[in-house]
């Protein structure tokens, strides 16, 4: 693991700046229920960014996304892949990888299941 200094971007101009001067960026997104608390960092891989309109879209993982409804001692079983998407620092849809259907025989699995929650986001700089 290498760790370096990094910025925190606050504001949506500041995350589209930085994303137009094809910036490094890493993102945290925190999400809790009344048993736990995880913290997820991820590299930004994927990113929309509007300067007339003054918007951004984070669409990157995939990430491992903890079903925090478990009991302890299966929090680890309970990680799914998914992809993050956010434009806030008040909530991510997390597109979760499940068995999906394609026809009555065939099945993949896909970034299908959309899972929204509150969370605190933040894009840093590196």
């Amino acid at each position: 693991m290498v760790y370096c200094e990094g910025e925190i971007l606050g504001t949506a101009e500041q995350i589209i700046e930085a994303v137009l001067a094809n910036q490094r960026l890493v993102a945290t997104t925190e999400i809790e229920n009344d048993r736990y608390t995880a913290l997820l960092m991820y590299p930004v891989k994927t990113v929309n960014a509007n300067e007339r309109e003054k918007v951004y879209q984070t669409d990157t993982g995939p990430v491992l996304f903890p079903d925090l409804s478990r009991d302890s001692a299966n929090l680890m079983d309970g990680l799914e892949l998914a992809f993050a998407a956010f434009n806030c620092p008040h909530w991510t849809e997390f597109l979760v990888r499940v068995k999906t259907r394609v026809t009555d025989d065939v099945s993949v699995y896909h970034y299908s299941q959309p899972v929204r929650v509150d969370a605190k986001n933040q894009v840093i700089r590196i």
